[in-house]
Order: C-alpha cells, then sequence, then structure tokens
C-alpha cells in the first residue's frame, strides 16, 4: 500500500483563540502567489455568489502577476476585501486569520498538482477549505469533512455548495475548523513527518 509524506510546517497555532464575528458575517482568505495558474474568475464568481447570501470579507495574503486583475473583479463585484501583502511573519497571520473561517484552494483546470503549500497553511491554521483542486486535496477535505469540494463548470454542483455554506452555523463553522486542524496534525504536523519516516527506514531496514 503507497503511502504520501507531506511537506510539514512547524505548529505555532497554540490554541484555539478564533477572533469572534457577528453570527453572519464570514471571512473567507486566499494566501500565497496569484498567477496565471490560479482560476481568478472562479474565485470571483464563488465570492460573489456568497456575497450575495452573507456578510462576506475575502482577506488576500500574497503577490503575483494577476493580483490586480483579482483586486479589480473584487471591486467591479462589489465584494468586501483586505490586502495584505506578502506577510511572513507568523503572528501577522494568525491575527489575520484567526478571523477567517475559509481558504481558497482553487487553481485552473488544466493545473495538475496534489497537495498545495497553501493548503497547508489553510490547515495549519484551522480554516475549512473551498477546493476544486483533485487527488490528494480532493480526498483530504472528505476524508476529514475540513470544507467543500466545487466541480469546475458545474453550475449545479456550485449552487450547491454556496446553499450549504450560506446557512452555515456558528457551530457548524467551528466543527469544519476543528476538522482542518485535525487534518493538520495528522498528515502535516512534524510528529507525523517524524513517524512517517520512521515508519519508512524500518520498513527498508527488513527488506
Amino acid at each position: 500500500e503507497a503511502k504520501t509524506i507531506y511537506l510539514c510546517k512547524e505548529d505555532y497555532y497554540k490554541g484555539r483563540d478564533y477572533v469572534r464575528c457577528d453570527s453572519n458575517d464570514l471571512n473567507i482568505a486566499y494566501i500565497g502567489s496569484i498567477n496565471h495558474i490560479v482560476d481568478i474568475d472562479y474565485i470571483v464568481e464563488i465570492l460573489t455568489k456568497l456575497n450575495e447570501r452573507r456578510n462576506l470579507t475575502f482577506h488576500i495574503i500574497g503577490d503575483g502577476e494577476c493580483k490586480d486583475d483579482l483586486l479589480m473583479k473584487c471591486k467591479n463585484n462589489n465584494i468586501a476585501h483586505k490586502d495584505y501583502g506578502i506577510v511572513y511573519d507568523d503572528e501577522q497571520k494568525k491575527n489575520i486569520l484567526g478571523k477567517c473561517h475559509f481558504g481558497l484552494n482553487i487553481m485552473k483546470s488544466s493545473v495538475m498538482v496534489g497537495a498545495t503549500m497553501k493548503s497547508l497553511e489553510y490547515f495549519h491554521w484551522g480554516m475549512a477549505l473551498i477546493n476544486n483542486i483533485p487527488a490528494d486535496s480532493k480526498k483530504i477535505v472528505e476524508k476529514y469533512k475540513c470544507g467543500f469540494n466545487c466541480i469546475q463548470n458545474s453550475s449545479n454542483n456550485l449552487l450547491e455548495m454556496i446553499n450549504h455554506i450560506a446557512i452555515l452555523t456558528d457551530c457548524q463553522l467551528s466543527e469544519l475548523r476543528d476538522n482542518s486542524r485535525t487534518a493538520y496534525t495528522e498528515l502535516f504536523d512534524e510528529d507525523a513527518m517524524r513517524q512517517k519516516y520512521e515508519k519508512l527506514f524500518d520498513y527498508v531496514e527488513n527488506l
């Protein structure tokens, strides 16, 4: 049976201290490079439809050649957004992402990738995923129930996802966040990686 050892990230989370939000607020984050493989139009479509149902704020950490396009389309579609630029400091990230419910893991359908670096950040900071990346990312979201997978070019699937997210209670949002942290501790934490390497080395030694 094949096993995957993912990249890991030192745990700066240090316990649950989310910023309290109004029950109708929905805070969504994007972390990372905003380049030609990111599906800007699909991101804006998702945000626009959610914005029709809840008080949405979009939080952006990152930079890239397509960032101006993303910001312009957010503005044109009346999506409230905050641009923090490039942030490396984990304490600053924690202050920003402590209020965020979801992280966007959205790329163009032509991109072939398993688990992304941005999804590792989302799991680490306890954000559920809105994900359209197949393979590993899709399976993790399904297994840990830590977000929603949305199928590209499927209006029914997108509408179903929007309807689900629009009616989530604070308790349900909290559960999704907890599940995301569980995915991090079991797959991406340093201890989890160390244990997998130890099993790998034991297996090799016993061949």
